[in-house]
């Protein structure tokens, strides 16, 4: 027979004096709370209100009168997009330069047309650009002309017409020229993407960088924020009071999501919800608690993350390295040929960092999965997991100051 699940007992009834108003959240079943943090939070919660905080709920939140509630809805906070790199080619309407002889053209018209455009900003002959390509010219070859030189790459299908002229290269159009001459160039458009990935790279990897460690930072600062855990207990406690007597009494522990349900209860004056009386009964007596509003100063940006992109990443950089290592074992294609020298030194300096990285990225998930079992929430996105704290954190953050602003004299 199939063993069954290790399950939390059944909670001991509360029955408040009177009918309190409806808090929706959502139980945990005593299954799913049982290797959570609530098995702890849940084995007192109802001890941490007083007969004076349960006599204040019940006045506050009793029900009075029967009357339909219009639900509020959420305005949610938009993840901020990381930005993507893309070459453009810019285009502009030229005149088509004047040729004193006839030269050759083998070239389609739009793809010269494309070619054209494009070395009238980079101010090379294909000379020049060959021999500076090979050297590693930087001050020749700015970050700028190098995504230039991406865009008139010579394609296959510019190698097998070319490969045709017999001709001295001359005799060929400008663009034509200019596209034979970086045909010398062996595993051109590789070396190509290889070089800009070099230039970008301290930049690039750090931005990323910046993303994976404020994720994994925040997720750190839920894990070990102990102020957060008598906060949850705090709420555990009301909720199961305002929920005595109902089906959505009793609970061991809650989804994450319902911490965000909290404000949306009001009380009969109008003047204060569920949540500022949390904020209410905390800075009465568990007032060193509330410095969790500190101590998870690193959620709400870090919810802001696109993880999927910056994991993404992690794994284009190595990559990336990778093929740099193929290239440099392939060395150099000619004695003035400097790529090998160059990118076997950026390999050296990049290879550990970009391995560092990785692993950085890996532990995301894994932070995340550990977090996700503590609190008995489904898998689920770093950044998903993150933004259910960090929405509680702000609403927290906008009930403690109301709470205390009506606490000064002549509110």
């Amino acid at each position: 027979p199939m063993a069954l699940k290790p399950s939390l007992p059944k909670k001991k009834s509360i029955k408040p004096k009177k009918k309190m108003k409806a808090f929706h959240w959502d139980k945990l079943s005593n299954t799913d709370a049982h290797d959570t943090v609530w098995k702890e939070l849940g084995k007192d919660d109802a001890k941490m209100l007083s007969k004076d905080d349960r006599r204040t709920l019940e006045m506050a939140f009793g029900v009075v009168k029967k009357k339909k509630k219009a639900k509020k809805s959420r305005l949610r906070v938009s993840l901020i997009d990381l930005p993507n790199s893309f070459l453009k080619s810019k285009k502009r309407n030229n005149k088509s330069p004047s040729t004193k002889k006839k030269l050759v053209k083998l070239l389609s018209d739009k793809r010269r047309k494309a070619v054209e455009i494009v070395l009238r900003s980079l101010k090379l002959s294909g000379e020049e650009a060959r021999d500076a390509f090979l050297s590693m010219d930087h001050d020749m070859i700015t970050p700028a002309k190098l995504q230039m030189l991406m865009v008139v790459c010579p394609t296959s299908e510019d190698v097998k017409v070319l490969s045709t002229h017999r001709g001295s290269a001359s005799s060929l159009d400008n663009a034509e020229r200019f596209l034979k001459n970086l045909m010398d160039v062996p595993s051109l458009q590789t070396r190509l993407q290889l070089w800009i990935f070099k230039e970008d790279f301290d930049e690039s990897i750090g931005v990323v960088r910046e993303g994976v460690r404020a994720v994994n930072e925040a997720l750190a600062q839920i894990e070990a924020c102990e102020g957060l855990k008598t906060v949850l207990k705090v709420i555990l406690g009301v909720g199961n009071h305002v929920n005595g007597g109902t089906p959505k009494g009793g609970a061991w522990g809650v989804k994450l999501s319902s911490l965000g349900k909290l404000k949306s209860v009001k009380s009969n004056d109008r003047k204060q919800n569920l949540l500022h009386f949390v904020v209410n009964v905390l800075r009465e007596r568990y007032e060193s608690s509330l410095k969790f509003l500190v101590e998870l100063k690193g959620v709400e940006s870090a919810a802001q993350n696109d993880t999927a992109f910056l994991e993404s990443e992690s794994r284009r950089f190595a990559s990336r390295v990778q093929q740099v290592l193929t290239m440099v074992k392939k060395g150099p294609c000619t004695e003035d040929d400097q790529f090998v020298p160059v990118m076997k030194a950026f390999h050296s300096m990049s290879a550990p960092e970009t391995k560092r990285l990785l692993e950085e990225s890996k532990n995301m998930a894994r932070a995340t999965t550990k977090l996700c079992k503590m609190y008995g929430e489904k898998p689920q996105r770093p950044e998903e997991l993150l933004e259910k704290f960090a929405i509680f954190v702000s609403d927290f953050r906008q009930a403690y100051l109301h709470v205390v602003e009506r606490s000064k004299p002549g509110h």
